[in-house]
């Protein structure tokens, strides 16, 4: 008789939707954590009943605080990228237009530095910027050797416009909390932020993104 070999992969199909809560516990146990919690999410999501209710969570990671953290982030930069890529736009490329328009004059180096970016690829996204009319490069006033960034008009209008789009974003992500609670997040998450590193990480993963023209 002839044996089909395993699949070490596993299945290609999605698994049966189960109704025991410990069968499911030991399936959600056999994957990595970030995927398992989302796959339980999605079967508490789409399955009703007592069964499913009591399902317990996946172990391990999700004792750390950090690891709710790392997946609430994980959805939201989700929405926040989806509402960026219909604009044409790069998450890069918006905190770039904002420091811009928060701090005029800035050098490419310095922006580069303030966002933790590459010097390399901060090119791109300021070249991007410019060609887009949204920033203008000038040298500067005090030292010739040096060329400073300001937005134009036209760059103010975007930049105002997209914040605006990535507020209604964030309303719609933390309409779940209270205002008290998402006041009291926000102001611990500042704290968090601010303590000092040994390095600064990058302001965002955008490291397989390429600035797209509208």
């Amino acid at each position: 008789m002839h044996v089909r070999p395993a699949n070490p992969a596993g299945p290609a199909h999605r698994p049966c939707r189960q109704t025991n809560a410990q069968a499911a516990t030991l399936w959600l146990s056999s994957r990595s954590e970030a995927r398992a919690y989302d796959e339980w999410r999605l079967l508490r999501t789409e399955n009703k009943g007592p069964a499913v209710e009591q399902m317990a969570e996946p172990p391990g990671l999700v004792e750390l605080t950090g690891f709710w953290l790392q997946m609430a982030n994980k959805h939201l930069m989700h929405k926040v990228r989806r509402h960026l890529e219909a604009e044409g736009m790069t998450l890069r490329y918006f905190y770039a237009l904002t420091a811009v328009a928060k701090q005029p004059g800035m050098s490419q180096q310095e922006l580069s530095s303030h966002l933790g970016v590459d010097p390399t690829m901060m090119v791109a996204v300021v070249d991007d910027m410019e060609a887009r009319g949204h920033v203008a490069r000038s040298r500067s006033t005090k030292d010739r050797r040096r060329y400073v960034l300001t937005i134009t008009a036209s760059g103010q209008a975007e930049y105002s416009r997209q914040l605006d789009g990535m507020r209604q974003v964030e309303e719609e992500f933390f309409a779940p909390l209270r205002p008290s609670e998402r006041a009291s997040l926000g102001a611990a998450l500042r704290v968090l932020a601010a303590t000092p590193s040994s390095e600064a990480p990058p302001c965002d993963d955008d490291s397989h993104d390429q600035p797209r023209s509208r």
